[in-house]
């Protein structure tokens, strides 16, 4: 039986059954001793829980507020609940695969779906290869999707400023070649630079240079000279071994450098550019162009 007893020298007492509870009702919330108003359930804890009660101020003048301490469990719990724990040192690739899989990483490499980023220019030779190179990448090391994305965008934009400074890092060659060649062989306009420029264009086809120097950047695919040094040794070579061998053109178109089997890439080249920059020169490059079958507006002129 419940029995209910009022003494009157000390605080109010529960009897269950005749036992005594181990605090009193009128008890202090932290340490058990008597004070009236307050809940005595925490007079059981340890030091260091109490401890903590007073640290989270999970008490108050009427006793310890037995609800926000669980509110703050229920908090943490929740907390928990949702936290995805890093295994350990000795977790198995099943656990780490499960890991990357919760953190967003998609269950294959091509789960990822990539999409191009805004500023690039329209001459970025992007491939689905390139794509497939980082989907594998950001797999082996277990990116999220997300993550994965924007990594992607930045190597992009890294590859994408890497060929602009490439390009004009070989346009400044090409301008800076030019001047050198004007500096040792005249005007690009006087007869002395056009026999030159003849003459190392022959050597190049007659050596089976042409490809060889596209290969290694010296001459442009528009037939653009990258560095003088070598064109000034190839109009030698071709001053001493090819100068009778019909140098002014007589056959194959030579007048023409767009004319003719062996086009005079050097030549166009020097052409379009003088076309581009000046207005005075563009009838005439037209005029060549077109009466070797070919359109001006291709070529931006």
């Amino acid at each position: 039986m419940t029995d209910f007893s009022s003494e009157t020298n000390g605080p109010e007492t529960l009897s269950l059954n005749g036992a005594e509870p181990d605090f009193a009702i009128g008890s202090d919330p932290v340490s058990g001793s008597p004070d009236a108003g307050g809940l005595a359930w925490a007079a059981g804890l340890s030091d260091d829980n109490r401890a903590l009660v007073e640290a989270r101020r999970w008490h108050g003048e009427d006793g310890v507020e037995l609800n926000t301490a669980l509110d703050a469990f229920r908090s943490l719990q929740d907390h928990l609940d949702r936290s995805i724990p890093v295994p350990g040192d000795d977790a198995t690739s099943s656990d780490w695969d499960a890991f990357e899989r919760r953190l967003g990483r998609p269950d294959t490499a091509d789960g990822y779906e990539f999409a191009l980023p805004d500023g690039l220019p329209e001459s970025f030779p992007y491939s689905e290869d390139l794509a497939g190179r980082f989907r594998d990448w950001a797999f082996r090391a277990g990116v999220p999707a997300k993550a994965a994305q924007s990594l992607h965008d930045d190597y992009v934009h890294e590859l994408a400023g890497m060929q602009r400074a490439e390009a004009e890092r070989l346009g400044l060659a090409e301008d800076r070649s030019h001047r050198d060649l004007v500096s040792a062989w005249g005007e690009a306009d006087s007869e002395a630079y056009r026999r030159n420029v003849i003459l190392a264009d022959r050597a190049m086809h007659k050596l089976g240079l042409n490809e060889v120097l596209q290969e290694f950047g010296v001459i442009a695919a528009d037939g653009g000279v990258r560095d003088a040094r070598v064109a000034t040794a190839l109009a030698r070579i071709g001053s001493e071994l090819y100068a009778e061998d019909n140098l002014h053109g007589s056959t194959g178109g030579g007048d023409n450098p767009f004319a003719g089997d062996n086009p005079n890439l050097t030549e166009q080249s020097r052409l379009i550019r003088e076309a581009r920059s000046d207005p005075s020169r563009a009838a005439l490059v037209k005029s060549l162009m077109q009466a070797a079958g070919l359109d001006p507006a291709a070529h931006r002129i």
